[in-house]
C-alpha cells in the first residue's frame, strides 16, 4: 500500500509544482555566486545552519561579532537579519531589531499570523533571497543595462560602499 501510495502521489502532483520549488530561489543564487564565487550561495531548501554561514562568511570575506565559530545550531530568520544588517551597515534604528527594519523596508516579508518568526529556522535558498535582497537595497539595484553599474552612476556609488566595506569583490 505503501508503493502504491506514493506511485499515486508522484503520478498526481504536476511536474512543474515539483521543479518549482527548487527554482524559485535560483536567479538570486545565480546573481550572488556571479558577484561572490560559483557554488558559495545555494537554491537547496534544506535547513541552513550556523557553521554553514560561518564557511560562507569566510568565502565571501564578510565579518560581523553577532555569530561566532563555536556557534551551532540551525540559522534563524533573527539572526540571518542581524548578520545581513551588520555586514552591510544597514542603519538600523535604536530600538529596533533587524528583522524589524528588514520587514518595515520590504526586505523580509512576515509569516501568515502577523508575527515575524524571528526563531524559524532559515533555509538556504531563503538565506540566499535574503542576501540577494540586501544586497539589492543597499546597492540600488541600479547599474547598467549589462548588470554591472556604471561609473559616476548612483549605482556605482553604492556598489563602491559595499566594495570599501568588503562585501562584494
Amino acid at each position: 500500500s505503501a508503493a502504491l501510495a506514493l506511485a499515486l502521489c508522484l503520478t498526481l502532483l504536476p511536474g512543474t509544482a515539483l521543479a518549482a520549488e527548487a527554482d524559485w530561489a535560483k536567479d538570486a543564487v545565480d546573481k550572488l555566486n556571479g558577484i561572490y564565487g560559483e557554488n558559495l550561495f545555494s537554491a537547496n531548501d534544506g535547513t541552513m545552519t550556523v557553521a554553514e554561514l560561518n564557511t560562507l562568511m569566510e568565502k565571501t570575506g564578510w565579518e560581523t561579532d553577532k555569530v561566532s565559530s563555536g556557534d551551532s545550531g540551525n540559522l534563524s530568520r533573527g539572526t540571518a537579519c542581524e548578520v545581513l544588517a551588520d555586514v552591510f551597515g544597514l542603519p538600523v534604528p535604536e530600538g529596533k531589531t533587524a528583522i524589524q527594519y528588514l520587514y518595515d523596508q520590504n526586505i523580509i516579508s512576515g509569516k501568515a499570523n502577523g508575527n515575524l518568526a524571528e526563531s524559524d529556522p532559515v533555509t538556504k535558498a531563503q538565506f540566499a533571497v535574503l542576501t540577494y535582497r540586501v544586497l539589492n537595497s543597499v546597492g540600488g539595484g541600479m547599474g547598467s543595462k549589462d548588470g554591472w553599474p556604471e561609473p559616476g552612476s548612483k549605482g556605482y556609488t553604492a556598489w563602491m560602499y559595499l566594495a570599501v566595506r568588503k562585501c562584494v569583490p
